[in-house]
């Protein structure tokens, strides 16, 4: 592998990166989604989020909508303009539910949207279609 060249997930569950900036959501997600069998990493803003997806191209992303500095729209227009980040499928996990941001998020090419506060089995449901669209 040459310096620089990202390394692909090598864990063999499926492999997710949170990007929120509430420290509990963080934690709460990572615990929960570990136990349901996801290698999971979490990070605490956009610009920490890009450099991991660039580093380790996780299977899938959730992003929180409202962070401080770079939020998550940005976040997601910063992936999917990236031609080596576009296809890696990102959800988004908001409490706002206007149509504005569900369709923005939409727009510019998010997968899902879950609102917050969400039970923990529709969450698990919504993420194992977008990884096995098929099954």
């Amino acid at each position: 592998m040459r310096r620089g060249e990202p390394v692909i997930c090598q864990d063999p569950r499926p492999c997710l990166l949170v990007i929120d900036d509430e420290e509990g959501n963080r934690l709460w997600l990572t615990r929960r989604l570990t136990a349901e069998g996801f290698a999971v990493e979490a990070v605490a803003d956009g610009p920490l989020g890009l450099q991991r997806l660039r580093e380790r191209r996780p299977d899938l992303v959730l992003l929180d909508l409202f962070m401080p500095g770079m939020d998550g729209l940005a976040v997601l227009d910063a992936i999917k303009s990236e031609p080596a980040l576009a296809p890696v499928p990102v959800v988004m996990l908001t409490a706002s539910n206007t149509h504005r941001s569900v369709a923005q998020a939409l727009s510019l090419g998010a997968v899902d949207y879950i609102l917050k506060p969400f039970r923990f089995p529709d969450l698990l449901r919504r993420l194992r279609r977008q990884l096995h669209p098929h099954a």
